[in-house]
């Protein structure tokens, strides 16, 4: 194996095309779009009662500091 060779191969460089940095394609499915909506609504619930739960907290600390 030539030394240059050698090198682009261990770089992850092979014929000119870097291959780990090739972004994925994007999902175009109807299904899995659906899907991802259906998981992300519930998460979003979440954060916003966490948020809100911390607000609380900060506001009782903030009461029993007074």
């Amino acid at each position: 194996m030539q030394p240059e060779a050698l090198e682009s191969s261990e770089s992850g460089i092979q014929d000119g095309v870097v291959e780990a940095c090739q972004p994925r394609p994007p999902l175009t499915s109807p299904v899995k779009l659906q899907r991802r909506r259906i998981r992300k609504e519930p998460r979003e619930r979440r954060i916003a009662e966490l948020i809100q739960q911390d607000k609380e907290k900060d506001d009782q600390m903030v009461a029993a500091a007074i």
